[in-house]
């Protein structure tokens, strides 16, 4: 029987990502993905949840290089799952490991830049794609504003 392990997200960067110590060391992030309905007496409800995503070689210094908190992404890749032991507990962490990153912040969008940073050269994708734009995918955020950025969760559980 065949098996199938794909993931796919459209969010936001929580932090400007880091790559570790060593030259081969993939890229870490974090992506926002945000879920807002009604539910059956009308109220609005909210869902915000946090994904830790690993990107690995040229794709990850690309990210590394020209993504920062808050750029719009979309991710695709596969469910990785970790143990470790903390104060003699096994603890299980699930991570991203992406095959694909596309960036979706228009350049000129008025995300904040800090110094040293650049922008991503013209053949880079920085615009969403036709099936995007057309409403085949939830538009996120409307009316290309930026929601504000939830606070992230302490992350000193993960071991990476």
């Amino acid at each position: 029987m065949a098996s199938l392990n794909k993931v796919s997200l459209l969010g936001r960067v929580g932090q400007k990502p880091e790559k570790g110590q060593s030259q081969n060391a993939p890229v870490n992030l974090s992506l926002a993905t945000h879920e807002v309905w009604r539910d059956k007496q009308g109220n609005k409800q909210e869902d915000l949840q946090w994904h830790r995503i690993v990107v690995w070689g040229k794709q990850g210094d690309n990210v590394l290089q020209y993504v920062n908190k808050g750029d719009l992404l979309y991710v695709e890749g596969k469910l990785q799952t970790e143990s470790y032991e903390k104060n003699g507990q096994k603890m299980f962490a699930t991570k991203i490991v992406a095959r694909e990153v596309k960036f979706l912040t228009p350049k000129g969008s008025g995300q904040t830049q800090t110094q040293g940073q650049r922008q991503a050269p013209s053949n880079y994708q920085t615009q969403p794609q036709s099936q995007y734009q057309q409403g085949q995918v939830a538009q996120f955020p409307p009316n290309n504003q930026q929601p504000p950025m939830p606070q992230q969760p302490p992350m000193d559980d993960i071991p990476w």
